[in-house]
């Protein structure tokens, strides 16, 4: 009897371990490939300018026997990146690059190497354009569920006077790609305004709830926080 208690706890301690390597594993993949996510543009991009720097170079070396002064590079990279940016905004600057994104597409592993690149820089100069002013937490799509939202504007007059509330223009970003999305017009009594910061709370979407802002000293809201003020606001007219 002691020996068959003995193998069960043990059957239960394998069992317990396995779980627990399991969702280490998991936890570090998916640390990992956030920190990828958060450092593949800007490693991506230090690598294209040095090795643009260094193709300059050796070019002036290779025609004029000397080295490139480090400022003379600076201002040739620059320029490059410039001409190129510039190049590419015009419409046959699209038509090509409409042309190359089709031929990486078509790669499969260069494809989701490309995708990922593209919809980050997609997400930076979307949160540059669209200047959120707040984070915030609505109840949507329905009772007991809570999403992040993005206060972009206050609502338009006329929607505010025909519903007479006051409102507020919210985006609410998508997971994993928060550059899609949808827009809401809520009002201001039924939202509740965060202290996070527009950039910690793209971080929590992109990464799917793992990059979690954490500040020393602060309180997170809880359920019952978030009960609570939601029954303030909906007890007062």
């Amino acid at each position: 009897m002691a020996d068959r208690s003995r193998r069960h706890r043990l059957a239960v301690m394998l069992i317990a371990a396995r779980l627990l390597s399991r969702n280490l594993v998991n936890r570090l993949k998916a640390y990992f490939f956030t920190g990828v996510i958060v450092l593949l543009p800007t490693g991506l991009t230090i690598f294209i300018v040095l090795k643009i720097f260094d193709f300059l170079g050796a070019s002036i070396k290779y025609v004029y026997g000397q080295n490139m002064p480090w400022w003379l590079g600076t201002l040739l990279t620059s320029s490059i990146i410039l001409l190129s940016g510039l190049f590419v905004r015009n419409l046959i600057g699209k038509s090509m690059m409409e042309v190359i994104e089709r031929i990486f597409t078509r790669v499969p592993f260069v494809r989701s190497l490309y995708s990922t690149i593209k919809q980050l820089i997609d997400l930076i100069v979307a949160n540059k354009e669209m200047m959120f002013q707040k984070v915030v937490l609505i109840e949507y799509p329905r009772k007991g569920l809570y999403t992040l939202g993005f206060i972009s504007a206050q609502g338009p007059e006329e929607l505010c006077s025909r519903t007479g509330e006051k409102l507020m223009a919210i985006f609410i970003s998508t997971t994993p790609n928060p550059t899609s999305g949808f827009l809401l017009f809520i009002p201001d009594s039924e939202v509740i305004h965060l202290d996070m910061t527009p950039e910690e709370g793209m971080k929590l979407i992109i990464s799917g709830g793992i990059m979690i802002p954490n500040r020393q000293g602060e309180k997170v809201i809880g359920k019952d926080q978030i009960q609570g003020i939601l029954a303030s606001t909906t007890s007062n007219p």
